[in-house]
């Protein structure tokens, strides 16, 4: 029995790409707006430019840079990770049996969890959640749902409209037997159909 999944393709990694840039385009909107909505004792850097800021102090490049470059590189960053994870999303998270919108924001919880429970704490570059203020916890988890959702609706609406552009069936070009000479369209079932004058069969097949 042939596997319902199909391996997954440089397109699909390039449209995760794409969609994950502009769910970060969203999820950095979200956050700027739910920052503005936590209590006065809960503001804080965005947590990309804490990273950001941990990794260089660890590097010792802390001091050779401004502010408006750590800056910059924190936006690049995040933009990165964005991308990085929407080219997985493009390749593997597309296989959740969900609608777009739920599949994409299980994603982005996936993405929070795996991250802010997970890699970040262990390598002592931010506390784990119990540690962290409980509005601080909910952003960064809204803003991951936020950008799960409009990755894969945007992931999926690519991987549709390419799929549409590819062809259902496989054609090859052979020479018509008795006749004049000129190329017929042949099927996958034998059959064949001559092209008319000024189409050639690579259009017919499309």
């Amino acid at each position: 029995m042939q596997s319902r999944l199909k391996r997954a393709t440089p397109y699909d990694a390039a449209s995760g790409v794409a969609a994950g840039l502009v769910g970060t385009t969203a999820m950095t909107a979200a956050m700027d707006g739910l920052e503005r909505l936590l209590p006065p004792g809960e503001h804080e850097p965005i947590e990309p430019r804490q990273i950001t800021d941990v990794l260089l102090c660890r590097g010792g490049l802390a001091d050779s840079l401004t502010d408006e470059q750590k800056a910059a590189l924190a936006l690049a960053s995040h933009f990165g990770y964005g991308a990085t994870m929407g080219a997985m999303y493009g390749m593997f998270g597309r296989r959740l049996p969900l609608p777009s919108a739920a599949r994409g924001a299980a994603f982005g919880l996936a993405v929070w969890a795996a991250s802010y429970v997970g890699w970040l704490p262990a390598l002592g570059i931010l506390p784990p959640p119990p540690r962290r203020p409980a509005g601080r916890n909910g952003l960064l988890i809204a803003t991951h749902l936020v950008w799960g959702a409009v990755t894969a609706l945007v992931a999926d609406s690519a991987q549709r409209q390419g799929s549409s552009l590819r062809p259902t069936q496989r054609r090859s070009v052979m020479p018509r037997r008795g006749g004049s000479g000129a190329a017929g369209v042949v099927g996958e079932n034998g059959s064949s159909s001559g092209c008319p004058n000024g189409v050639t069969p690579w259009s017919m097949a499309r």
